[in-house]
């Protein structure tokens, strides 16, 4: 439990961070370098934890490590970016509360496409999820009496989507593999396929070259926000998050993880002093009674 509030925390810290890195040098170029670092030390640590990692990669079918390389594209390469741009395009609160929901749409692609049963009071959750997240974004939009960026909004969505198939596809590798890979195994192979589709695309689009240059030349002095970001996101919280889902029921884990956003909200309210209103307050209760419906379901499973 300890481990995965760390990881909660460790994440929670890590968005601001990340929003000065990305403001500075762009979303994608810290999307590629946070990973490509995580890929190195991260590798390291399975190498030491399972020094036979390499057999198992050729013991397991090429159908296998495609699902497992899917999920790592969707979510760490499509999903994050998005979320990077997010960032940058609409700010630390809204970005926060709608992510606070994706354990929920994961669930959801979960109920559609693995014909995992969800209960009455699991689709209520569902619904109420839903139901936060439209006033949420109609009360913060009022609020500022600005246009929607619908534009944005919808890339925020297309964030959360590609995050839940990617949740599937990790779910299908745990079911397909679980006798030949551990958790951490997948989570590392994950990160291996992301930094090979982001590094092709980078090379084919001749970036590779100038995001170096701004990371090695500390463009706009991005570097503080980007290593201490990556440190904590992608280094401590993920090694914490892994540790914990080998130590305890992955729905108690993901419990503590899902308060991440609200951390985050919380943090961001002293920081940079933007108060939620009154209305902001109502539909991110019942987005977080939503959330918890649906984690109160699986957490029955677990006992009956």
């Amino acid at each position: 439990m300890i481990a995965a509030l760390i990881a909660c925390i460790c994440w929670s810290i890590a968005v601001f961070p990340v929003t000065e890195a990305v403001s500075r040098i762009g979303h994608q170029s810290v999307n590629f370098f946070r990973h490509f670092i995580a890929f190195l030390v991260l590798g390291i640590l399975v190498f030491i934890l399972q020094p036979n990692f390499i057999g198992h990669l050729f013991s397991s079918s090429w159908t296998n490590l495609l699902i497992i390389f899917t999920s790592g594209v969707l979510g760490l390469v499509l999903s994050d970016s998005l979320r990077l741009r997010a960032l940058q395009k609409l700010g630390i609160k809204m970005v926060s509360f709608f992510s606070a929901c994706q354990p929920a749409i994961g669930l959801l692609f979960g109920w559609l496409m693995l014909d995992e049963h969800q209960n009455f009071i699991g689709l209520i959750g569902l619904f109420l999820t839903i139901i936060g997240l439209i006033l949420f974004t109609q009360f913060s939009y009022q609020s500022k009496n600005e246009p929607m960026n619908y534009k944005e909004l919808l890339l925020l969505l297309l964030c959360l989507v590609a995050q839940g198939l990617a949740l599937v596809f990790s779910k299908m590798a745990i079911t397909k593999t679980g006798d030949v890979f551990k958790p951490y195994e997948i989570a590392y192979i994950r990160i291996v396929g992301a930094v090979v589709c982001m590094l092709v695309m980078a090379l084919s689009r001749k970036k590779l070259v100038q995001w170096t240059k701004d990371l090695l030349q500390n463009k706009n002095k991005a570097n503080i926000y980007f290593f201490t970001s990556t440190f904590l996101g992608n280094i401590t919280a993920v090694c914490c998050s892994l540790y914990a889902l080998t130590v305890m029921p992955s729905v108690f884990a993901q419990s503590i993880f899902s308060l991440a956003p609200f951390f985050i909200l919380v943090i961001n309210h002293f920081y940079k002093k933007e108060k939620l209103k009154r209305f902001q307050i109502v539909a991110a209760v019942i987005s977080v009674i939503g959330v918890y419906l649906v984690l109160w379901q699986n957490l029955l499973s677990v006992f009956f």
